[in-house]
């Protein structure tokens, strides 16, 4: 039985291995989803570790989570340029400030800039609050009351993105943001990612500073 017949439906993808570099991770994602023509089988770099492998795809079956990884870290990188068809560039870029942890270049953003008052924010970007811990508010109803979904507007704002790059982009614009600007006992972190100036509201007058917002600014009811 060869591969074209297989009823498993099985197929070469590249796999990275161990702690790889963003433009490894983008090709291997997109050999997952077939975009590249081929060329994730055949281009490979100096030293480089991935691997290709066969994978069986079986119908009413889960992909692997490695690969459900995989194409979270691309799509979210991809959406971020807002662009339809991004160069390698432009798709590494957001890789390697979304997910620095997860690949070989990753870049973390050293020191933050003043905030609009001339004040520091009172933590470093590594010492960031977490985004995901608002993920449901976010997701489901982002407010409690109609005013405040109208306000603080569900992710359905945010046109065309998935769950992964709303927070992937709320994590980049809280760690290296564009701009800081305070407004009583709130700071907001604000950074152009693709399409979305994205808004991140950090609450500072609690015994650790915690994430009350995520949203894309200049939908209808918002302050600029």
């Amino acid at each position: 039985m060869t591969i074209s017949t297989d009823p498993t439906r099985p197929r070469k993808v590249r796999k990275p291995v161990g702690k790889t570099c963003a433009w490894c991770l983008m090709l291997a994602a997109e050999t997952v989803t077939g975009v590249t023509g081929g060329r994730g089988l055949h281009a490979f770099h100096d030293d480089c570790d991935c691997v290709i492998i066969v994978v069986n795809e079986v119908v009413g079956q889960p992909q692997p989570d490695w690969i459900t990884l995989l194409l979270g870290i691309y799509q979210a990188a991809k959406t971020a340029t807002g662009k339809h068809d991004p160069t390698d560039d432009e798709i590494c870029y957001y890789i390697r400030r979304f997910y620095p942890d997860l690949v070989s270049d990753g870049v973390e953003s050293a020191t933050y800039p003043l905030v609009n008052d001339g004040s520091e924010v009172p933590w470093e970007p590594d010492k960031r609050p977490n985004v995901n811990l608002i993920r449901n508010k976010v997701l489901e109803r982002h407010g409690d009351t109609e005013e405040s979904r109208r306000i603080h507007p569900r992710k359905d704002k945010f046109v065309g993105w998935d769950d992964n790059a709303i927070f992937a982009a709320a994590d980049l614009a809280l760690s290296a943001p564009d701009t800081i600007r305070r407004f009583g006992n709130t700071l907001e972190f604000d950074r152009q990612i693709g399409p979305h100036l994205v808004r991140v509201q950090v609450q500072t007058d609690l015994d650790l500073p915690e994430v009350k917002s995520i949203y894309p600014v200049g939908v209808t009811g918002r302050r600029q």
